[in-house]
């Protein structure tokens, strides 16, 4: 057991804590106390001190593309540049889901993987497969799955009730495309989400592309099941940034995702929404953004203390900023400031109570 104090910490209050330290014991956050409390009940523990820093809950990347990996070792690279970003929660997605496994190692992170099932180029022993795959591992409590169904509308019905038989009967998570659905009628709409409903494909959905497309199919989904999947690079205009935040102001639950990009661009978001704030004169809540890569993705990913807080209980997992780097405190020297978060700041990265490489992975 050990102590890290900090001279800020975001905890689940989603308040920024100051003087407060981070009692860890292995793995896990034992418990968050003050100084005093230090003082009275821990002082012979070890103890390291991080002055003029923040604690913020380390960050997901919830569709990180393995496709373009010819082997382990690019696969690798990809991992450690997106870990040096502040993440330790990833999904990868893969439509060779046994190159995905096959690459599968202890990185010091957590990991789920998203197995692709295209209606393009399926085969019925590909699905006869992919289910031996899910039985294979419903026991492995360290291992969680989601089903990417690509161009959906190609599926014949009864493929469509097997995945969704089956995502229900292990509690995995289905994602869906909108951009699949360009192009259909309002009543071939209203009829596909009919059948989707009588069949509980929606039950635990993450849905895409729908900042991009902006349709009308939110009346379909119910917002306690579903997820609204966010491309970093659908939010490069301001139109979609617009969307993206009136979704999060309807308290719809939304993730932010590098897809197929492969470009962790959180920071750069942060400063594209200040900018829409300022520029149309509104008050602007940093750490709603900040609830799409750390709280609003623990249903990704195995372990239930994958909380994507700092709170009693949860992983010690957690990415430590110097506020005195770079530009972090110019303008606000009494108290940090999400806003200014930057990569360069990033002095080191915890995942499960240990202290990552995050130059070398």
């Amino acid at each position: 057991m050990f102590i890290l104090t900090s001279k800020w910490i975001y905890q689940d209050n989603k308040k920024l804590e100051c003087d407060k330290s981070l009692l860890i014991d292995e793995s896990v956050i034992t418990d968050v106390i003050s100084n005093n409390q230090i003082n009275k009940d821990y002082k012979k523990l070890q103890r390291e001190f991080y002055d003029n820093h923040l604690f913020i809950p380390s960050f997901s990347e919830c569709y990180l593309d393995i496709n373009d990996c010819e082997n382990e070792e690019e696969y690798q690279e990809k991992i450690t540049r997106i870990m040096g970003s502040g993440v330790t929660r990833i999904q990868v997605v893969s439509k060779d889901y046994k190159k995905a496994l096959k690459f599968m190692r202890n990185y010091g992170l957590c990991m789920s993987f998203a197995l692709t099932l295209d209606a393009a180029d399926y085969t019925q022993d590909e699905m006869k497969q992919l289910i031996n795959t899910l039985d294979f591992y419903k026991s492995d409590h360290s291992i969680r799955f989601s089903i990417d169904l690509r161009n959906i509308l190609s599926f014949e019905n009864e493929t469509i009730k097997k995945v969704a038989y089956i995502c229900n009967e292990l509690n995995l998570q289905i994602n869906f495309h909108s951009g699949d659905l360009i192009g259909l009628s309002n009543n071939d709409t209203n009829k596909l989400f009919s059948f989707w409903d009588d069949v509980n494909l929606l039950n635990n959905c993450a849905v895409h592309d729908v900042v991009t497309h902006k349709k009308n199919w939110m009346k379909y989904l119910n917002k306690k099941n579903i997820v609204i999947m966010v491309k970093y690079n659908e939010l490069m205009n301001l139109e979609n940034v617009e969307y993206f935040l009136m979704l999060i102001q309807n308290k719809y639950k939304c993730v932010l995702v590098s897809d197929c990009d492969n470009s962790f661009k959180f920071y750069d978001i942060l400063r594209i929404i200040q900018y829409f704030y300022k520029k149309n004169e509104k008050s602007f809540d940093p750490y709603k953004i900040l609830d799409c890569i750390t709280s609003n993705t623990v249903d990704f990913f195995e372990d239930l203390s994958q909380r994507g807080t700092i709170k009693k209980g949860s992983l010690a997992s957690f990415n430590v900023y110097n506020i005195h780097k770079e530009k972090f405190l110019i303008k606000h020297v009494i108290k940090p400031v999400l806003v200014d978060l930057d990569n360069k700041s990033l002095t080191n990265v915890w995942s499960s109570g240990q202290i990552m490489d995050i130059k070398n992975g």
